[in-house]
């Protein structure tokens, strides 16, 4: 009993960290607001249930707070677990933004090289074409 307890601390512990490191990397804006929400809702709730749990004489559970902190396994288990969840999802995603851009990421790279462009007489004609064809590609995306 005690080592499936210790297994689902240890799992829901990183589950907890993944969500809550992936979306404050991917918040767009981030303010104090978004920080001290983040911070509340997730790591500060989810401490206290487990300080909590441990003192109840619902669960079989007395000291396992204890004896996660002072586990190396424990630590070990949430850096390497929580790195390789994020590795490969912004692997994924980076895979995606260079290989596979989408039509703001194409004007991205325009403006990279070409700087401003007030008209289109700069451009190849292939360039416009495939920023045309990416646009169209766009919209009918979001029309679905």
């Amino acid at each position: 009993m005690d080592c499936l307890w210790y297994t689902s601390l240890g799992l829901f512990t990183n589950i907890i960290f993944v969500v809550s490191i992936d979306l404050m990397i991917n918040t767009a804006n981030i303010t104090w607001f978004n920080v001290v929400i983040m911070l509340g809702t997730t790591f500060v709730v989810y401490i206290s249930f487990l300080i909590g749990v441990q003192y109840s004489t619902l669960f079989n559970s007395y000291a396992s707070i204890y004896n996660s902190v002072i586990s190396p396994i424990f630590w070990l288990n949430l850096i390497l677990v929580s790195s390789a969840c994020l590795i490969f999802d912004y692997s994924i995603k980076s895979i995606n933004y260079f290989f596979k851009p989408n039509y703001s990421r194409e004007l991205e790279i325009v403006y990279s090289r070409y700087g401003q462009i007030n008209s289109t007489e700069k451009l190849s004609n292939n360039i416009i074409e495939k920023l045309n064809q990416n646009k169209n590609q766009s919209q009918t995306k979001s029309k679905l």
